[in-house]
């Protein structure tokens, strides 16, 4: 009878020691739970935290230089023919590519002489054709004054130097850069091409139209191409950037109401 008696209790405390061991496992397992959710608030935390101090010193929001996306360098080039005598406005367009928006820095205007026949010009140099000179007198006088020879060619005669009108829209949207003409000097400084006022962009598929006319109905001199050129860089997989920016936005806000929730006197 003893041995039976002991028996059952070996059995019983084999039972609660399997029973406790399982318990601790299990514990175990809720504790390496707990401290994974422990890390993770860490790391939410301290991404909430960035966010906050990020949004704090630009009260603004986020913009183009936040969006998470490839840059790639590109040159986006409108060219517009004119030849000698004409008087009529003219115009051309191109469309932003499929795989991303096009982000603008600078505006060049340019003018590249494509007439061969010299008695079209006021100098006395033979040698115009090919040549790529400003689309404009403005940044040649700033520099080198209206009587210098800047060119070494005799092609000094201001008359010889173009200068347009310019509009610059989006086609389809409605909406202009530029809204009335400007003359081409506004994009020229004395010694580059201006930049414009900040960072513009043209939405994937976007279709760009450049305007021009002779300014004042002064005539072109001569056969030539003038070309508008945005220098800038692609975003690679952002179609939208104004929706891009916003959602960036978006994100930010949601983050700070979460760090809210989670430390409500912080």
């Amino acid at each position: 009878m003893p041995n039976k008696i002991l028996e059952a209790l070996y059995k019983r405390q084999a039972a609660l020691h399997n029973g406790l061991g399982a318990q601790g496992r299990q514990l175990g397992a809720q504790g390496r739970q707990l401290d994974d959710m422990a890390l993770a608030n860490q790391n939410l935390a301290q991404f909430i935290t960035a966010e906050v101090v990020r949004s704090s010193q630009n009260p603004l929001g986020f913009g183009i230089d936040d969006l998470p996306a490839l840059r790639v360098p590109k040159w986006l080039v409108v060219d517009i023919d004119f030849e000698h005598d004409d008087t009529a406005q003219k115009e051309n367009s191109t469309n932003i590519e499929t795989n991303g928006a096009f982000v603008v820095t600078d505006i060049t205007l340019l003018w590249h002489i494509t007439d061969t026949d010299n008695d079209h010009f006021v100098g006395t140099a033979t040698d115009y054709t090919g040549r790529i000179i400003p689309a404009s007198a403005y940044p040649i006088i700033a520099k080198f004054g209206a009587s210098a020879d800047p060119f070494q060619t005799k092609m000094s005669e201001i008359s010889d130097i173009p200068e347009f009108n310019i509009q610059v829209a989006v086609g389809g949207l409605g909406y202009s850069w530029t809204g009335a003409p400007l003359p081409a000097q506004a994009f020229y400084s004395e010694n580059r091409p201006g930049p414009i006022g900040c960072p513009g962009w043209f939405n994937a598929r976007d279709a760009i139209n450049i305007k021009a006319s002779p300014y004042s109905g002064r005539a072109v001199p001569h056969d030539g191409t003038l070309k508008w050129i945005a220098t800038g860089y692609q975003l690679i997989g952002i179609d939208d950037v104004g929706n891009a920016i916003q959602a960036l936005n978006n994100r930010a806000l949601e983050g700070i109401n979460q760090s809210k929730k989670i430390f409500p006197g912080g």
